[in-house]
């Protein structure tokens, strides 16, 4: 029987898998949570065969308890799930220390078994996921194209991603607030991205700032 702690933030979709992972003859949930606290605190209290957890589209907070898991309790194999089907989120989540990633939309054949996978000490990579695409992704990380955003832009778009707020950019360029938010309405405009976190991503997806540098 392979143990299994479940965290997402929607209680519908805990319970739902929770119900289907039961319903299995060798799975049996221990514990489910919300939150990367919930993650770690159930983790450390049950020490699961399989921990599955959310990584939404921002998920810097979940890759990094992913990261303290595997490294406190490497034994803990950790499936990640997600509602997109990203070949980069999924490189990120299996570089923080997951062993699998799992879409949202999936059946509950396929969760099961994608956990029971996991659980054995396999890897599962979800099929809608182009693999030779996430194979070539995983070794490079392209530069965005010269053409695309201005140098200055550029600097712009890697403190954001460093998580620098708009005075601190500022500060950091010698120019004025006023400046920096006139950049980023460009940059905006031209990558049709509209949120932060939406900035930060990119920023990660193309090498501007590691990972570690998000974690301020």
């Amino acid at each position: 029987m392979y143990s299994v702690v479940i965290i997402d933030r929607q209680k519908l979709f805990r319970h739902g898998l929770s119900s289907i992972l039961n319903a299995q003859s060798d799975l049996e949930v221990t514990g489910r949570g919300s939150s990367t606290t919930d993650a770690i605190n159930l983790v450390r209290e049950h020490h699961p065969d399989v921990l599955v957890i959310e990584v939404p589209e921002s998920g810097h907070e979940c890759l990094r308890a992913t990261r303290q898991i595997s490294k406190e309790m490497p034994d803990v194999r950790i499936m990640a799930v997600s509602p997109y089907s990203d070949p980069w989120q999924a490189q990120q989540a299996f570089r923080s220390g997951a062993r699998g990633f799992l879409l949202k939309e999936s059946s509950g054949e396929q969760a099961a078994n994608a956990v029971r996978q996991v659980a054995v000490g396999g890897r599962y990579i979800d099929k809608s996921l182009n693999s030779l695409e996430f194979n070539q992704n995983d070794k490079k990380t392209d530069r965005p194209p010269a053409n695309v955003l201005t140098k200055r832009e550029i600097q712009i778009v890697t403190l954001i991603g460093e998580c620098f707020k708009t005075s601190e950019i500022a500060t950091k360029l010698g120019i004025s607030g006023k400046t920096v938010d006139s950049h980023r309405k460009n940059i905006i405009d031209k990558l049709n991205i509209h949120t932060m976190a939406g900035l930060t991503r990119y920023a990660l997806r193309h090498g501007l700032v590691e990972l570690s540098q998000t974690e301020r």
